[in-house]
């Protein structure tokens, strides 16, 4: 997130250097982070939405615009040879139901494409 806003002229290309001069704790997982802010440790934290969705309303999540988020795609299907196979396409249909995204979107999700084609890939990250 930081490099692709640092490639934006309205943020500056030093932006992810100025950004990281400002952290003060780096924080074994998500759930730390967040605590850290609950707890009024940090100031701010940067977490997926779905960890901001946990916190219950304790903490306020601010919404990365879409050209600069970085987002986890999880793809999801029933294995050829799955030991239970009829139970394993009962779960991924359960998970692609209305009732299974509306679950999904309750804990924060951004709602799966059910298109039968597979996620694009993950953008490949810079190197140094």
């Amino acid at each position: 997130m930081l490099t692709k806003m640092s490639k934006a002229p309205a943020f500056g290309a030093d932006f992810a250097d100025r950004v990281n001069k400002n952290v003060v704790s780096l924080e074994q997982d998500v759930k730390a982070v967040v605590a850290k802010v609950q707890l009024g440790e940090a100031d701010a934290g940067v977490v997926y939405s779905t960890d901001a969705s946990a916190a219950g309303g304790a903490v306020t999540a601010l919404q990365i615009p879409d050209q600069f988020n970085q987002l986890a795609i999880y793809p999801i299907a029933a294995l050829i040879k799955a030991p239970q196979p009829e139970l394993a396409q009962q779960f991924v249909d359960l998970v692609l139901s209305d009732a299974g995204q509306q679950v999904l979107q309750s804990y924060g999700f951004i709602l799966p494409k059910a298109s039968g084609q597979p996620p694009p890939a993950p953008s490949p990250s810079p190197t140094r």
